[in-house]
């Protein structure tokens, strides 16, 4: 009669109870690890698209917050994607322009370093021009190019000057 008592019936849930749940430092890990990958979702939006900004050489700001053109493509996209949008409510959420000019020089130096990796392992000639100019305020402005053949033209026959 002790088994259908209201007693130990409760005792048989606690039990159930106890023996279900995971322990507490599980539980927190776990929810850290959710909180990780939504952040990172909303990161890599933030991420692709300075990128793509960038790609198009449009400007990232405008003179309010709210007007600029990252911040209004991150809204577009956050309709889509609503970790980005509780993420865009954040006081730190890598849109200010310390962020934004840091991203952009992280892209920059990616590309320089593929340039760099492309001349050095698959090219067969290279040259650099640099060329410079002060502009108004008597700032020395720079400008290189760098020109270079690559593997895939190996059958090019270079003639000597005059031939």
């Amino acid at each position: 009669m002790y088994e259908h008592s209201a007693a130990h019936c409760h005792a048989v849930s606690q039990l159930k109870q106890v023996q279900a749940s995971q322990p507490v430092n599980a539980q927190l890990t776990s929810q850290l690890e959710a909180e990780q990958s939504k952040a990172r979702q909303a990161l890599m939006k933030i991420l692709s698209s300075e990128q793509y900004l960038a790609r198009l050489g449009l400007a990232f700001r405008a003179h309010d917050h709210c007007d600029g053109n990252l911040w209004q493509l991150l809204q577009l996209q956050s309709e889509d994607v609503p970790q980005l949008k509780s993420w865009l409510k954040k006081v730190t959420n890598f849109t200010s322009p310390e962020s934004q000019n840091e991203i952009l020089t992280l892209i920059n130096h990616e590309i320089l370093r593929k340039i760099y990796f492309a001349i050095h392992n698959e090219s067969i000639q290279y040259a650099v021009v640099m060329d410079g100019s002060q502009d108004m305020t008597g700032t020395e402005q720079e400008a290189i190019c760098i020109r270079y053949v690559d593997t895939g033209y190996k059958d090019l026959q270079l003639q000597p000057a005059g031939a």
